[in-house]
């Protein structure tokens, strides 16, 4: 688990690859690929509603806000361990 956090979620793959056959991993990058496609395609509509109905100066508010708020949430998790719980050490 922890060679799969260090390398990404990509990583997940090459392991399910060894494991349970050549195929598998093909298989979940044709399942997964679509997905990503459509959220970045929702993302980039989204967007530009946004900046056609509240300017490019608020958008770029809203994105340095939300990066803000994934900074927290990063800092708040870093010293989870892999049975979820937080401890001091």
């Amino acid at each position: 688990l922890q060679q799969l956090r260090a390398a990404g979620p990509g990583a997940v793959l090459i392991p399910l690859g060894v494991t349970l056959g050549s195929v598998v991993p093909g298989t979940l990058a044709g399942l997964l690929l679509p997905t990503g496609v459509k959220g970045a395609a929702a993302v980039t509509a989204g967007l530009g509603w946004y900046s056609d109905h509240f300017g490019w100066d608020s958008l770029y508010l809203l994105m340095a806000g939300v990066s803000v708020i994934g900074f927290i949430f990063i800092a708040v998790l870093w010293n989870i361990k892999d049975d979820g719980y937080l401890r001091d050490e």
